[in-house]
Order: C-alpha cells, then structure tokens, then sequence
C-alpha cells in the first residue's frame, strides 16, 4: 500500500528532491527521450500505456515542473517516490492491454535517482478517490478541477490537494 505525503509536508521532510530537466531542450536520445515518445506518440514504443494529449516538449516538461512544485509525494510498497498532480482538464487517456479505459485528469511524476530518468505520464484516478495524507490532509480529492496546470500560461494554480 502506498503512502501520501502532501506537497508541505514532503519538501518540510525532505522526502522529495528530484533531479528535474534543466533545459527546455528536447532529448535527443536515450532513456529520457524513449519515455517522452512512450507517453506522446501512440504506438512508438509497440505497447500503449498512457498517452498526453499533448505531444509537444514543452507541455511534457510543464506536466513535471507543475508536479515538482505543487504535487503531492507517493511512496509506494517499493519505495519507489511518484509526484502527482490534478490538473483542470484531461491530460491524456490510459489503454490496457490495447484498449482503451479512459480519460486522464493527473499527471504522475516517476522520480529517479538518476539524473534524466524522471518521466510523466497521463494518470486515470477514478473520481471516487479518496487518498489522505500522512498529515491528514485530503489529497487527489474527488473533483478533477485540483491543481491548475499551465502555471506559465498565467492560470490559476491551487495545489494537488484540498484541505
């Protein structure tokens, strides 16, 4: 079972520092760039998993600066560490095993030790999820208009999580 931290308490707690692209330039090989492809560009990769409706570079590395700064930490039963952030409108829409589930209203952040190995992809939280942190705050509250993405395109932002 995963634990939740919310953004506050992560940073406060040091659980969360992820090495994050420090350019806006698209990469041009290896790891990074087999997981944009993944998760832009449907069949890329043979399998189809979570696709953005967005296909570009830069919305891709807005979905993991808006994670970094208001989303909200998982730790899961690996010990692996996931940012997560609502957005106020679909991001993208999830297949299994080829077919099609539904749409995406998150982006989840797979953090990495590694420098250039972080990634995002599209994230289906069903509308009835009620996740609490370990601090007791409510996160990925069941309406889908949480945290406001484009925080550089002059939206409103509220954090990934309500109170």
């Amino acid at each position: 079972m995963s634990l939740y931290y919310c953004h506050e308490c992560a940073r406060a707690s040091g659980l969360v520092n992820p090495l994050m692209p420090t350019s806006g330039l698209t990469p041009s090989s290896g790891y990074a760039l087999q997981k944009f492809l993944e998760h832009t560009v449907s069949g890329m990769t043979g399998k189809l998993k979570s696709i953005f409706n967005e296909r570009g570079w830069a919305p891709y590395q807005d979905f993991m600066v808006d994670a970094v700064n208001s989303g909200c930490l998982e730790i899961d039963n690996q010990n692996r560490k996931n940012l997560i952030v609502l957005a106020d409108k679909e991001t993208g829409v999830t297949f299994h095993s080829g077919n099609f589930v539904g749409s995406c209203y998150a982006v989840k952040v797979v953090l990495s030790e590694v420098s250039g190995h972080s990634h995002a992809f599209p994230l289906d939280i069903p509308a009835e999820s009620e996740v609490y942190a370990t601090c007791g705050r409510r996160l990925l509250a069941a309406c889908h208009c949480g945290a406001g993405r484009g925080s550089r395109r002059g939206s409103k932002r509220r954090p990934g999580f309500s109170n």
